[in-house]
């Protein structure tokens, strides 16, 4: 079986829905906007987790109390892009952020020194 994942979908109507996987165990969220994930679990499958990264619960908690500033997809860039919330050391490096702008339908996306937007 494949191991924990996360899904994250948006509906036509710009409502979010997050599902949560184990292996053998899944819990289906609809979460509160602004809505902020990262690489551990948010749900009950936190009991599932056999590694708790202190580095994401940081980053975590650091973007959910940065969020409520946020007035612009400008604004959330810069929050992603400094420390904690993107990492870029050799032990502990961020992978990847991503925006989707709902208004103007645009995707925005960073992989680790790369970044570009996409039109939905």
């Amino acid at each position: 079986r494949a191991a924990g994942e996360n899904y994250i979908f948006i509906d036509k109507h710009k409502e979010i829905y997050c599902f949560e996987t184990t292996a053998s165990k899944e819990v289906f969220m609809h979460p509160n906007q602004p809505f902020v994930h990262t690489n551990h679990y948010t749900t009950d499958l936190v009991t599932e987790e056999s590694y708790r990264s202190e580095s994401s619960i940081n980053r975590f908690n650091t973007a959910t109390k940065l969020a409520s500033t946020i007035s612009s997809v400008n604004d959330l860039k810069k929050i992603l892009n400094q420390p904690p919330v993107f990492r870029d050391d050799n032990e502990s490096s961020t992978i990847a952020t991503a925006i989707v702008d709902l208004n103007k339908k645009i995707f925005h996306y960073r992989l680790r020194n790369y970044s570009g937007e996409i039109n939905l």
